[in-house]
């Protein structure tokens, strides 16, 4: 029978042959992290700088629909076209466009279908039929489909609207304004999408896969199409940037860390083999935790090491291997009952809303379902979580009975960042915090926290938005009594354009009808409404 090993004739073995190989791991368990912490910021950084690109491409399609619009319903010009008076148009409404450099524009395409009438300039014949089989416009309609063409090689943002006298609906041909995609375009996106980092834009026919930096590099490069995707050759913004920050955030850190765990290495092996064998004990059974949390392998039972010391210590890892497989079973409940759990805190800090957060959830979901949405259960969490920022507000706030101070109201409004602010935490949460967040906002641009307008507006927080108000209206709050179904219905259908889209509205009607089954009571007066509470 071979004889087992003694703990003293491991120790020499373990510091000789281990100590330095862990300290080896550690250190590049450590790279590892760090690269994944710095491709986890880059990616959101590049999501943020391709939001600011398009948020840059909006404002200058806007500035050449704005031109065009003056244009394209000037009485003048339509008098002009039907005289044929071509040296006054180019003067007014197409050149002279061109020629100021204050203006931008790179080509101008005039067309009156009734009088046969055409006035191009800046591009020639070939690049107008290119226009053309890429505009997209229908007859009966006063607006273009805004978008980014390639036309003669080159890329371009065009708008346009349709021709017609201003005082009638006639639609008698288009006008076409176009900016060329240049030195000139990428070096005004340059100074917004923050000067101090960007390093180059350039115009691809190729895309390229995401830059991402090196160990304790910093540059980084994104590719963004910026043409449509029906014409036959893409082009791509190529965005380069240089992320110095990154190194200077975690170089030191990084040093430091690899400097304190060498020496702790080496101090606690000279620990060990100067106080003996009950550390070696601990160390080894230390080692073997970590192996096994590192594997996940908690069901997992210990095989003998043939050292008579340590064998005695396998019974009771046995045992905790089963324990954090058990273990393991639990945590998993309780991230499913996580969600209950702050739906619930939030009641018990705004008892005169219990129940609300569930009531907005099922209908938000019924919401979703009517409209379409693809995800009906991302609306339901979101409409559970919704309010959960009021567990920072004070009761005495939330619960006050009577109209809120402006200070109060303005503590009540900020729940909506709180809420955001504690979802941002936890990446389980990361498709809904932006509808926890803006499911305040307002389509006309008075809502909060940002005063989004429009289609800014996530759908998934202007479904909740408009189910968090109508629960509000129809349950009893501190400061008035619950109304009927058919006075809160008035009020979301008054909010319809200004708080809500139309079709949101229409749509929530319809499904009020079918869940209630009852028509609209409006027998008893308005009640006060704070909106946001």
């Amino acid at each position: 029978m071979k004889e087992k090993r003694t703990v003293k004739s491991l120790v020499h073995s373990f510091i000789v042959k281990r100590a330095f190989l862990l300290v080896f791991f550690a250190i590049a368990m450590m790279v590892i992290v760090y690269q994944f912490e710095v491709n986890h910021y880059v990616n959101r950084f590049i999501e943020t700088r391709t939001e600011n690109f398009e948020e840059f491409i909006q404002n200058n399609q806007q500035n050449l629909k704005s031109y065009a619009q003056i244009h394209s319903h000037w009485d003048d010009l339509i008098k002009k076209i039907e005289s044929d008076d071509e040296a006054w148009i180019k003067a007014n409404a197409s050149q002279y466009l061109l020629e100021d450099p204050l203006y931008e524009v790179d080509f101008v395409y005039i067309r009156d279908e009734k009088t046969g009438y055409e006035e191009v300039a800046g591009i020639d014949e070939d690049g107008k039929e290119e226009l053309l089989s890429n505009s997209i416009y229908f007859k009966g309609l006063r607006d273009f489909e805004e978008d980014i063409y390639l036309i003669n090689g080159e890329s371009y943002l065009v708008n346009g609207s349709y021709l017609s006298l201003s005082d009638k609906i006639e639609n008698r041909g288009f006008y076409f304004v176009g900016r060329k995609i240049d030195n000139s375009f990428l070096s005004a996106m340059r100074s917004m999408m923050n000067t101090e980092m960007i390093r180059g834009i350039e115009l691809q026919q190729e895309v390229q896969q995401i830059q991402y930096p090196k160990f304790f590099g910093t540059q980084i490069g994104f590719s963004v199409p910026i043409t449509r995707e029906n014409v036959e050759q893409t082009m791509y913004l190529r965005f380069t940037y240089d992320l110095e920050f990154i190194k200077e955030f975690y170089y030191w850190g990084e040093i430091a860390l690899m400097v304190f765990i060498f020496y702790f290495a080496l101090t606690l092996a000279t620990e060990i083999i100067r106080k003996g064998e009950p550390y070696i004990m601990k160390l080894k059974s230390f080692e073997g935790k970590v192996k096994l949390m590192a594997k996940g392998q908690y069901g997992m039972h210990f095989d003998s090491v043939g050292v008579s010391e340590l064998d005695s210590l396998m019974s009771s890892m046995d045992l905790l291997s089963d324990s954090l497989k058990a273990y393991r079973h639990k945590v998993h409940k309780d991230k499913v009952d996580m969600i209950g759990l702050l739906v619930k805190a939030v009641d018990i800090n705004d008892h005169y809303t219990k129940g609300h957060s569930e009531r907005v959830a099922k209908r938000a979901k019924e919401l979703a379902v009517l409209i379409g949405y693809q995800d009906p259960k991302k609306i339901e969490i979101a409409g559970l979580l919704h309010d959960v920022g009021k567990i920072s507000v004070p009761s005495h706030m939330l619960n006050k009975p009577g109209r809120l101070t402006d200070g109060e109201f303005d503590v009540i409004k900020n729940h909506s960042e709180l809420g955001y602010e504690l979802l941002v935490q936890s990446e389980v949460f990361s498709d809904i915090r932006r509808a926890v967040r803006f499911h305040h906002e307002r389509v006309d641009g008075r809502g909060y926290p940002m005063g989004l307008k429009g289609e800014d507006i996530p759908i998934e927080a202007m479904l909740i938005s408009i189910c968090d108000v109508y629960d509000a209206l129809v349950t009893d709050r501190p400061y008035r009594k619950a109304m009927s179904h058919g006075n809160a219905m008035q009020i979301i259908c008054n909010e319809s354009g200004k708080a809500f889209t139309e079709e949101l509205v229409e749509a929530f009607s319809i499904l009020i009808e079918e869940s209630l089954g009852m028509e609209e009571d409006d027998s008893t007066a308005l009640g006060e409404y704070q909106y946001g509470k």
